[in-house]
């Protein structure tokens, strides 16, 4: 007998990471655009919100002006609403796995009603996204995405006809945060023996109140694709004039935010047109080609130990370091090794955690204190 499955009890995805490099920038404008067109705010007292069971997760029951709204949220949205009570997380996801979602949904509306207060509810269709401040002021990954590539226009349009333009690398996109990657085909940089270097910038934006509108400067190598951030051009606080109850349109948001796209104009411009933002950052890395370990094994042990990390990226790190064949043999035994064993590993993490590898791998002050 074949057994039926039943496809609603299987477990949802907990990831929507996706990755668009070169020649799918066309699908991750199309995708950035529907959650623009598809994104709702609402203003709500916390009395109008409600968290009700739906089989063995929960979803957001919303009173707005036009009637009853039910979102499934996010995991970003999530952890947010526990993030708003009392209950600790870890609390709340052993009540679940336990089988216990009443007792889980009872201590989040005990906590979210305990005080009544406005809060904004972020939306893109059915799912439930955000649960932010009324303060919070979004900038959409869309429009983002339309400032950034006529800033690389404009800058490529100054370039004479010898010199190669700026182009966006890849996008990544996470279910809070857009990683949007333009690298400067027209400059590079020689550390030695053909081992090359591109200037790059990296844009960080969250729609949902993951920190702030970020620009930041970074190198890609050459020889092995890796990327290394080096430290924030510019960067914005989600932060205005609180709102009224009601329901907020894109178009609304969009004139709260017109001071951001001069700031990431002005940004983008630096970035592109001088080379003193990574000269000092070039002569970083060409020290630590000069300073000696005498165990890169010991050396990414204190690393992970200083940043934090799971003994699993520490294998991953010392893995990649041993398999890398585009370290020349007189920079073995180097804080340069370590650096780039550090850049190799940050491919095979998830895009949030790989993006703080290559801050990691980009901040030589803290590298060289680590050895120190």
């Amino acid at each position: 007998m074949i057994e039926t499955l039943d496809l609603s009890k299987l477990e949802a995805p907990v990831s929507v990471d996706r990755e668009f490099d070169q020649r799918f920038l066309g699908d991750a404008i199309n995708y950035l655009k529907r959650i623009r067109d598809l994104s709702v705010d609402y203003i709500t007292p916390t009395s109008k919100l409600q968290i009700k069971e739906t089989g063995d997760k929960w979803s957001t029951w919303l009173d707005s002006p036009d009637g009853v709204k039910v979102f499934k949220p996010t995991p970003w949205a999530l952890a947010q609403t526990i993030g708003m009570t009392e209950l600790p997380k870890k609390y709340h996801d052993a009540l679940i796995a336990h089988g216990h979602i009443d007792e889980a949904v009872n201590h989040l509306n005990m906590w979210l009603h305990d005080e009544e207060r406005n809060l904004q509810i972020r939306t893109v269709d059915q799912d439930y996204r955000a649960l932010v401040s009324t303060g919070y002021v979004p900038f959409d990954n869309y429009d983002l995405f339309e400032l950034i590539s006529k800033a690389m226009s404009t800058a490529n349009r100054m370039r004479d006809s010898r010199t190669k333009p700026a182009l966006f690398y890849r996008a990544q996109v996470t279910d809070h945060n857009l990683y949007v990657h333009i690298i400067d085909e027209g400059r590079e940089w020689d550390l030695g023996k053909g081992d090359t270097y591109k200037p790059m910038i990296v844009v960080k934006n969250s729609e949902v109140g993951d920190g702030a509108l970020r620009l930041e400067i970074a190198l890609w190598r050459y020889m092995c694709a890796n990327l290394q951030i080096h430290g924030v051009i510019s960067k914005k606080i989600h932060v205005g004039d609180k709102l009224a109850e009601g329901i907020w349109s894109p178009e609304t948001r969009q004139a709260q935010s017109n001071l951001w796209r001069h700031i990431v104009s002005d940004a983008m411009n630096l970035g592109l047109g001088s080379d003193q933002l990574f000269e000092p950052i070039l002569d970083g890395l060409r020290e630590t080609k000069e300073i000696k370990i005498s165990d890169p094994v010991v050396t990414v042990r204190k690393l992970a130990k200083a940043n934090k990390m799971t003994e699993n990226e520490e294998k991953d790190i010392i893995a990649a370091m041993m398999g890398d064949t585009t370290v020349m043999p007189d920079d073995k035994g180097t804080l340069f090794q370590v650096i780039n064993g550090v850049t190799q590993a940050a491919k095979t993490q998830s895009i949030e955690r790989g993006i703080e590898f290559n801050r990691i791998a980009g901040d030589i002050p803290a590298m060289i204190k680590v050895v120190a």
